[in-house]
């Protein structure tokens, strides 16, 4: 019984030192695909994150031009309210001589022609 168990076993070990090179080759092709898909997957995170960069870039462009326009309308306002004002200032104060009849019509269409 000893002798056919190391007969069986010398014929399985054989068998086995002639599969170790396929299963090693067959590790190392695993090994270098695993490797492969890594690099095409870091390649496409690198690529998605230069995309959301360039929108975040562009959305931020877009903003600050919106904002450029925004506060030069507001100062064209504020530089038209202080132009009425120094005709305001003009036209009152101590030593202004008033007539109402002519200076607060003129002053009234002076202010709604330019605060428009």
């Amino acid at each position: 019984m000893r002798s056919l168990l190391r007969a069986s076993r010398r014929r399985h070990i054989g068998a086995l030192k002639s599969y170790i090179p396929y299963a090693v080759g067959e590790i190392f092709l695993v090994v270098v695909g695993i490797l492969i898909a890594l690099e095409v997957n870091n390649y496409n995170d690198v690529r998605k994150e230069r995309d959301q960069e360039v929108k975040v870039l562009l959305s931020l462009h877009y903003e600050i031009a919106h904002n450029i326009k925004t506060l030069n309308r507001s100062v064209e306002e504020k530089q038209r309210i202080v132009e009425i004002n120094r005709e305001i200032l003009r036209h009152t104060g101590p030593n202004a001589h008033w007539n109402s009849s002519t200076h607060f019509d003129s002053l009234m269409m002076y202010y709604t022609a330019v605060s428009g």
